[in-house]
């Protein structure tokens, strides 16, 4: 994770952090909620807010370190010297 967040701009880094917390405060206020009033649907939306959000960031920055790897061309492999 540590090394994939190197390649990738540290706005961009920031601003997927910034979503992810975000959504995560929404689930817990929605947790809080559904707590306080009694619906159990807004606890799983709580949930998948919480999760989902930490999936999102984590796909994001997995999608730009492939579109770095991609355009540097770092993915290329050398074709061994001297074969016949």
């Amino acid at each position: 994770g540590s090394a994939a967040t190197t390649m990738v701009e540290e706005n961009d880094v920031i601003v997927y952090f910034g979503m992810m917390m975000l959504f995560a405060s929404a689930g817990i206020a929605l947790s809080e909620l559904a707590d306080w009033i009694g619906i159990g649907g807004l606890e799983m939306l709580s949930v998948l807010l919480l999760v989902g959000s930490s999936f999102f960031v984590a796909l994001m920055i997995l999608y730009q370190v492939a579109q770095t790897v991609s355009t540097d061309g770092s993915h290329a492999q050398t074709a061994p010297e001297g074969g016949d």
